[in-house]
């Protein structure tokens, strides 16, 4: 399943959908498996409640797991995102300590590069599109940081002191901060947890199906409520998992987009 995901990364707004319509077919076979089992035993079919609750609690759990490392792999990018624009504009106001002919070169790379953060990472789809534009990334780190060493030692020597004790530091954390974020955007739960889930909640259709038939209690209003809520949390989850896909690019990019308004507001 994560090799397949990581092919096809626009899939995943659908991928919610494959999980309810793969329990609602486990759902139809636990019915017709428990229609079978009363036309075979003169319609009395003994269930024992306990291990139908056992294997949805597990569910459950696992449920719960996925939900918590969703959730926790979410506040680490978003506190990534936040990082990068603290560092990109803490780089952009101690310019101020060199002349202006490299202030304006080093600014128009740090515009470049955070117009390709915003825009290029956002949209990024693949593991093969995010490594190179990683590498993209990484390139115009690489330049601004060269940039500032050599206009360091064009400073005027007035200056020098505080571009050594403040800029420069803020171009290696700059560095620094871009490097672990592009790690975090990786982090992903293993495959076999959510083949796990998976498999539990295709037998929990399975059972579900079959107890309605054993018991001739034909509740699909709850049954319907059940799937829907598993494919709304499946979503919340994949969200999480992905908000560049499937969320909004205000809400997980908020920081760099009003970093953005700031740094073109300053360039007129």
């Amino acid at each position: 399943m994560q090799a397949f995901i990581a092919e096809h990364f626009g899939l995943f707004q659908l991928s919610p959908l494959y999980f309810v319509f793969s329990i609602l077919i486990f759902i139809g076979i636990g019915w017709v498996i428990g229609q079978y089992r009363l036309r075979k035993q003169d319609g009395v079919v003994l269930i024992r409640d306990s291990l139908a609750t056992a294997i949805f609690a597990l569910s459950a759990l696992v449920l719960g797991f996925a939900f918590s490392t969703a959730t926790s792999n979410y506040s680490v990018r978003i506190d990534a995102n936040r990082a990068q624009a603290s560092a990109i504009k803490e780089v952009y106001v101690s310019l101020k300590y060199l002349t202006l002919t490299d202030q304006l070169g080093i600014k128009k790379t740090l515009k470049e590069l955070l117009d390709f953060r915003v825009d290029e990472i956002h949209r990024t789809i693949t593991y093969e599109q995010l490594n190179i534009n990683s590498e993209q990334l990484l390139a115009f780190i690489r330049k601004i940081n060269e940039d500032t060493i050599m206009a360091s030692q064009r400073a005027v020597p007035e200056n020098r002191l505080l571009v050594d004790q403040i800029l420069n530091p803020a171009v290696a954390h700059l560095a620094t901060v871009f490097n672990e974020g592009l790690l975090k955007m990786k982090s992903h739960p293993p495959r076999l947890l959510m083949q796990f889930l998976f498999m539990l909640l295709s037998i929990g259709g399975l059972l579900i199906g079959y107890t309605m038939a054993v018991k001739k209690e034909h509740d699909w209003f709850l049954a319907t409520l059940y799937v829907a809520l598993i494919g709304v949390c499946l979503h919340v989850i994949l969200s999480f998992e992905y908000p560049n896909i499937l969320m909004s690019h205000q809400l997980v990019d908020d920081d760099l987009l009003r970093l953005k308004t700031f740094v073109d507001s300053s360039n007129r």
